[in-house]
């Protein structure tokens, strides 16, 4: 149940995070004429970053830099702490010391 809980969490965050993305390239349509991307390519872009793949393929310019790296460090140490848990719960269910 835990780790079901877990990437529950993780899907909630990299929804928050497509929500900011989407948020911050509506800012920066209003100001010029910049084509918007699909639902599709800003989520995959968003679980790109956040799990620090970063393939490459789409790279975000300027202001929107600070974001994607907020976003790295923020999946990185969620993932982290997610494996911590797991492990922990792990041990416990299985009656192991740490």
């Amino acid at each position: 149940m835990g780790v079901v809980a877990a990437i529950a969490a993780h899907f909630i965050a990299i929804g928050n995070f497509s929500l900011g993305w989407i948020t911050l390239l509506f800012v920066r349509s209003a100001t010029r004429s910049v084509p918007q991307p699909n639902l599709i390519d800003i989520t995959y872009l968003v679980i790109v970053t956040y799990t620090s793949l970063g393939y490459g393929d789409m790279v975000p310019h300027g202001a929107m830099r600070l974001f994607a790296g907020t976003e790295v460090l923020s999946g990185v140490i969620l993932t982290a702490w997610t494996a911590s848990f797991t492990l922990l719960e792990m041990h416990r269910y299985w009656g192991k010391p740490v």
